[in-house]
């Protein structure tokens, strides 16, 4: 299909989805908003109140509890709260009201990052739309978490990466690593992320600078590549190094940091039938009677967590192995659930309902569709995308086995790779069948 067919639909179409994006996060929170109440929702939720009782110690400056919100999740989304306490005081309707905003804008940022790629206008506005459409996306915008937040500034860093690879421009490099470093200090499952950006480098060079390239034009781009690398590694370090000097955790955050002891106590569980909680909890009560110490920090269930963790991961490395992939695939392919805590009178129905697909085929649509239109990538040269979008894709599903219960909340994410995969995938089937039609029509003639 020409690209020619699809002029007549520009005038406006990209504020068409934007709205759209807009009018369905507005829905959402209007119907929560009125059956449970904005303070209910967010006190039923563990981690967004954390979040708004750390971002109102930042704004206060409160000493403990200001460095216990830094340890906890990171500085990134905290600070940004802290912004919205100076900016609105405790009026927490209007800090949802900027989250709504944030998602509705990420659907024009991955209609960007699809032109980027694809240089498709179809695919760039399906891909748009799915964005728009994404009840997970959706359902995140009327919580206080930093999900939203992380998913416009790594799908900001990725554009910016992208463009600083095809300018060959000093200016985006730079910004891209700052970009990068700024969504690490946000969500600290993006701090292995710069070692990709590497990959993406050589996928780059290899596809389109390799044959015309000298050995000077070569150390130029591996130059502006190691600027772009190193900043967020640099951003990264130094604040695990704060980290440590504070208290003794040379980790980004708690939270991101537990990850190995979350799938050590998930992989004894399995064995022993003891809950997983209580087997970390056991884990920081004796680390403290071992240091004789009658009262923990934060600090120090970090290093309980962890010393433990790769403990058992190293006696058991199968069986950790095993619980790892089978913790991924069970998050990989579940729905979203979030509706249950936002509009609860529904949960009789959509209960049953999410049973129901959770029991059947039809769970690993988004995943199939994904892989197709990977396929379809591959089947077509577009290998450089297919790079971008495979790592995008795999590098946030790896994310998803350190921890349970997490839905399609943790790979939000990748869903920026999957959304302009699918949507590719569609476009190709619409070309597919259009060019039957005229095949068709050419041989009934």
């Amino acid at each position: 299909m020409q690209e020619t067919l699809w002029k007549p639909f520009r005038r406006g179409d990209l504020w068409a989805v934007f709205a759209l994006a807009v009018i369905l996060r507005m829905a959402l929170f209007a119907a929560s908003n009125n059956e449970v109440g904005t303070h209910k929702v967010l006190d039923g939720c563990f981690d967004c109140t954390l979040y708004l009782n750390e971002g109102r110690a930042i704004a206060t400056g409160a000493p403990l509890a200001f460095e216990n919100a830094l340890l906890y999740f990171g500085p990134g989304y905290p600070s940004f709260l802290a912004l919205n306490y100076l900016l609105f005081g405790g009026r927490v309707v209007l800090f949802i009201l900027v989250n709504i905003l944030i998602s509705s804008l990420s659907s024009l940022f991955v209609y960007r990052l699809t032109r980027l790629l694809l240089g498709s206008y179809p695919a760039a506005i399906g891909a748009a739309l799915m964005t728009a459409l994404s009840y997970t996306s959706i359902a995140l915008s009327c919580f206080i978490l930093s999900d939203t937040l992380y998913f416009l500034i790594f799908l900001i860093s990725l554009i910016l990466y992208v463009e600083a690879l095809q300018d060959r421009s000093w200016k985006k490099t730079v910004g891209a690593g700052i970009v990068t470093g700024m969504a690490i200090l946000i969500r600290p499952i993006g701090e292995f992320w710069p070692f990709i950006m590497i990959i993406i480098a050589a996928a780059y060079y290899r596809r389109y600078l390799r044959k015309l390239a000298h050995r000077q034009s070569f150390r130029a781009y591996a130059a502006r590549v190691a600027i772009a690398v190193v900043i967020p590694l640099v951003i990264a370090t130094a604040w695990m190094a704060r980290n440590y000097r504070v208290h003794g955790a040379f980790t980004m955050s708690i939270a991101g940091g537990n990850g190995p002891g979350n799938l050590a106590a998930m992989t004894l569980e399995r064995r022993t039938g003891t809950a997983a909680h209580d087997i970390m909890k056991g884990w920081y009560d004796q680390f403290l009677v071992d240091s004789g110490k009658t009262q923990g920090s934060l600090g120090d269930a970090y290093a309980a967590y962890a010393t433990n963790g790769w403990r058992i991961i190293d006696s058991l490395k199968w069986e950790s192995t095993k619980t790892y992939l089978i913790v991924m695939w069970d998050n990989l392919n579940a729905i979203n659930v979030l509706h249950r805590y936002l509009i609860p009178e529904y949960n009789n129905v959509t209960i049953p309902l999410e049973e129901a697909i959770m029991n059947s085929w039809i769970k690993y649509i988004y995943l199939a569709a994904s892989m197709l239109g990977f396929t379809a990538l591959l089947c077509q040269r577009q290998f450089f995308a297919a790079v971008v979008l495979g790592n995008i894709f795999l590098y946030y599903a790896l994310m998803l086995g350190f921890y349970r219960w997490q839905y399609s909340r943790h790979f939000l994410p990748g869903q920026i790779a999957g959304s302009i995969l699918i949507a590719f995938f569609l476009l190709t089937v619409i070309q597919m069948m259009c060019a039957l039609v005229r095949w068709l029509t050419v041989r009934v003639r």
